[in-house]
């Protein structure tokens, strides 16, 4: 009967372990929004997902700099999407690696 019991908890928690399973890596992403004259966007909506995962990942905010961050997040695919009010929404792929420090995401949203 516990082994029963221990299953079914397992089953119900099983949709969040994968659905954050885009965790726990070493890579670290990074970058700029900015406009097409090149003024930083504060508050742009940055949305990561995770090629492998029907999930999806993180969604960030860019400072008052137009920066934004992410560590701790697995390599690979991954489709990025940048939105913010009165701009065009630019949705690109990156590869990040865990090994080594991959290169900045900078993007410039044109109005």
């Amino acid at each position: 009967m516990a082994v029963a019991a221990v299953a079914a908890v397992s089953l119900l928690f099983a949709p969040v372990v994968s659905a954050q399973e885009w965790r726990g890596g070493t890579a670290r992403a990074e970058g700029t929004v900015k406009s097409a004259n090149g003024e930083p966007i504060e508050g742009a909506k940055v949305s990561l997902r995770w090629g492998k995962s029907s999930h999806g990942g993180p969604d960030l905010k860019t400072d008052k700099k137009g920066h934004w961050a992410i560590l701790g997040i697995v390599g690979g695919s991954w489709d990025v999407d940048f939105e913010a009010p009165g701009y065009q929404t630019k949705k690109i792929s990156v590869r990040l690696s865990e090994s080594g420090r991959n290169p900045n995401v900078d993007v410039r949203l044109e109005p």
